[in-house]
């Protein structure tokens, strides 16, 4: 509620408390809830502060106004297939998450480029990151919903789409301008970088400039593209990688590294944490060239450290209750270590240094790997009964288990020879020794053994930030074929996972885990049944703890659209 001045033709001001709503249809309008008089009256009788006393009524009647209201619902009120009384709050609560971020700034620079265009960038912008997490359907799927925000977002379908081209166009500068000021106004910690990759495919046969085919991580043949995602010690997305998928995902860890520290000025030393996949001699090797550390996870490949590994002395064991061991683990530093890699002549070249190894099992990834190598034993029996047929990519890691088995370098086809393929046994025993057992390398020999462990559990979460990206916010599939809008797509979930991230480490303090966020912010949902008037379905965890900030309440049946906006201005 607000107060209303209308001057008369008398030249005297008249004063109003009026009330905002929108209608069945969603637009706006004013209505008037109370008549105080003339202004100059009301200063006679309120000490010249007429004025100011109408305002305070205002907020007065806008407080006890509503639980005293009585709501008439009609029961012969039609529905239309664009009205829908039901609305998703939840986006809500990431609003001051954008404002703080300060995206609209940057909207208003893309405007400028276009000064003819009759929509807002902000507001396509704002309602692809929302909607990427309340329904993270197709955009025209999405768009088709876009009567379940209480925001109107009044942009048609053609301009929805002629803004994906802009904003993919310009997709570089958005990404460092919202890392820019996640860094000043929620902080980043880089005192541990993760990183990790992924790709997906487009269900296409011709290749493109990014669309390549390559390493698919599913195995598919299909045309893809690769994304590399760094991320702080707290998993805050940081800077973000796309290259074609004909290309490694290994040089990008580096690369990716380098360039974010050009960018932002970063001459601090970092750690980083990355998984097996990640761990070669030149990302080793250009870790320590920048001063820098490094946590990689490693399988035992060495006999040195075979022999370490299986050696029961040292060990610190965890049973079960029937004392069989379900974990153990040990370290020691290894002050021979030689990291092999290529160096800018293209010449392998070995560097010696200290290293801290950990060395440990667990009984689940032991159960794990046996039922996978049972799987490939099969794989390698069929080859061997009818070996014609088969080609060496065909038969893949079975052929450990193969002895004698020849293919054909150009062709990859099977070669008969004098010997016929044999089950490798001394290759599957040895193999099942080292069942369950894992290391973790580290440059940190002075960092305890259970810190460096914690670090590397970490990185569980930069690939539980791509599950959360596949699986919540759907980055694939792609309903999009045009470069720039395939990078306007994955920005797009790159900034709904910030928003999230955000929302889980620095808003709720990891009180609340980032699935679960999700959950709530979609399930949080009312029914307008009345002008500015919603009532919800149910009680939200989420809403709770955000709207205790603001000294609000979120625990009430129903609300005015006032109210609701208020528990989410406490942080």
């Amino acid at each position: 509620m607000f107060v209303k001045q209308i001057k008369t033709c008398k030249g005297r001001v008249f004063i109003e408390i009026v009330e905002g709503f929108r209608n069945e249809l969603g637009k706006p309008g004013h209505r008037v809830v109370r008549k105080l008089g003339y202004l100059d009256e009301l200063d006679a009788s309120h000490g010249g502060n007429g004025l100011s006393w109408a305002k305070e009524e205002a907020n007065r009647l806008g407080k006890e106004l509503l639980p005293e209201k009585e709501i008439t619902l009609t029961s012969g009120r039609t529905m239309g297939p664009s009205i829908s009384t039901k609305k998703n709050i939840g986006y809500l609560s990431l609003k001051p998450i954008y404002k703080t971020l300060d995206l609209s700034s940057l909207c208003s620079a893309l405007q400028a480029k276009h000064p003819k265009a009759n929509f807002k960038f902000d507001d396509v912008l704002q309602f692809l990151i929302y909607s990427k997490i309340v329904d993270a359907d197709s955009k025209l799927s999405s768009f088709t919903r876009k009567g379940q925000y209480i925001d109107s977002f009044p942009f048609s379908e053609e301009e929805m789409y002629r803004s994906l081209e802009t904003i993919g166009e310009s997709w570089e500068q958005i990404k460092d301008y919202a890392y820019s000021k996640t860094k000043e106004t929620y902080g980043v910690n880089l005192s541990l970088t993760h990183y990790d990759g992924c790709n997906f495919y487009f269900e296409i046969d011709k290749e493109d400039e990014l669309r390549k085919k390559g390493p698919s991580k599913e195995g598919r043949v299909e045309p893809i593209v690769g994304i590399g995602l760094l991320s702080d010690a707290d998993m805050l997305p940081i800077d973000l990688k796309i290259y074609p998928g004909n290309e490694s995902e290994k040089p990008h860890f580096t690369e990716v590294i380098d360039e974010m520290r050009s960018k932002h000025k970063i001459t601090g030393r970092t750690i980083y944490v990355a998984d097996r996949g990640l761990n070669t001699g030149n990302n080793i090797y250009s870790a320590m060239k920048h001063g820098d550390g490094y946590i990689y996870g490693q399988t035992i490949q060495s006999e040195k450290a075979r022999k370490w590994a299986l050696l029961d002395k040292g060990y610190k064991v965890t049973l079960d209750k029937d004392g069989t061991i379900v974990y153990k683990e040990k370290s020691w530093i290894d002050e021979e270590a030689y990291v092999n890699y290529i160096g800018e002549d293209n010449k392998s070249k070995s560097h010696k240094t200290v290293q801290k190894q950990i060395v440990f099992y667990s009984k689940d990834y032991a159960d794990k790997q046996k039922a996978e190598r049972a799987k490939l034993i099969s794989k390698a029996r069929a080859f061997i009964g009818s070996p014609k047929g088969y080609t060496r990519s065909k038969i893949g890691d079975a052929a450990t288990f193969v002895k004698f088995a020849s293919f054909d370098k150009e062709t990859g086809e099977y070669k008969e020879g004098n010997d016929e393929p044999i089950l490798d046994i001394e290759a599957i025993n040895k193999q099942a020794e080292l069942d369950g057992y894992f290391m973790v390398v580290s440059s940190e020999t002075k960092m305890s053994d259970k810190d460096i462990l914690d670090a590397y559990s970490a990185q569980k979460g930069e690939e539980r930030s791509f599950r959360v990206s596949k699986t919540y916010l759907k980055i694939r599939p792609v309903y999009v074929s045009r470069e720039s809008r395939i990078k306007c797509h994955i920005l797009i979930s790159y900034l709904a996972l910030l928003f999230l991230r955000i929302m889980e480490q620095r808003v709720l303090k990891k009180v609340m885990p980032i699935e679960e966020i999700i959950d709530s912010i979609r399930e949080y949902e009312a029914a307008s049944i009345a002008p500015n008037v919603y009532f919800f379905f149910s009680y939200n965890h989420y809403v709770d703890l955000l709207a205790s900030r603001s000294g609000s309440s979120a625990r009430l049946e129903t609300q005015s659209l006032g109210a609701i906006k208020k528990m989410f201005k406490g942080y």
